[in-house]
């Protein structure tokens, strides 16, 4: 896991790692600023309580052609959680500028009958995202 480098506050370096928070989903690591005083968690996606496979996932199973209370459905199940339909298409919409898949859908919105036209992996910073395209 990428370590953080640079304080969020003051933009320091001078930062050390002060001991563990325990969220619903496991541990994140705190850190310490030695120039501002200032403890932070080391978390790439600021103010989501899910965790990044979580969000992906829902968003791909929509782009492969489920509906949003089918993706949610089909994370529950997968990861043991608890996510609403609207938790999906808020991630949807936050995503929408990049994901074309999305801008696709909203012009036609019936199924493809599950026939995958396109199918591409990204990697970005260690995270893998799987979207495919109807």
């Amino acid at each position: 896991m990428n370590e953080i480098r640079n304080c969020p506050y003051c933009d320091s370096k001078n930062i050390i790692r002060k001991g563990q928070r325990k969220t619903r989903f496991g541990y994140r690591q705190s850190y310490y600023c030695k120039n501002c005083r200032k403890k932070f968690i080391g978390s790439k996606l600021e103010n989501k309580t899910y965790g990044p496979k979580i969000i992906t996932n829902a968003i791909s199973y929509y782009n492969i052609g489920n509906t949003l209370t089918e993706s949610a459905k089909l994370v529950n199940k997968r990861f043991k959680v608890h996510i609403s339909r609207s938790s999906v298409h808020q991630w949807l919409k936050e995503v929408k500028d990049i994901c074309t898949y999305y801008k696709l859908r909203q012009k036609n919105p019936r199924r493809f009958n599950g026939k995958i036209l396109f199918s591409k992996t990204f990697e970005h910073k260690g995270l893998n995202y799987d979207f495919k395209y109807h």
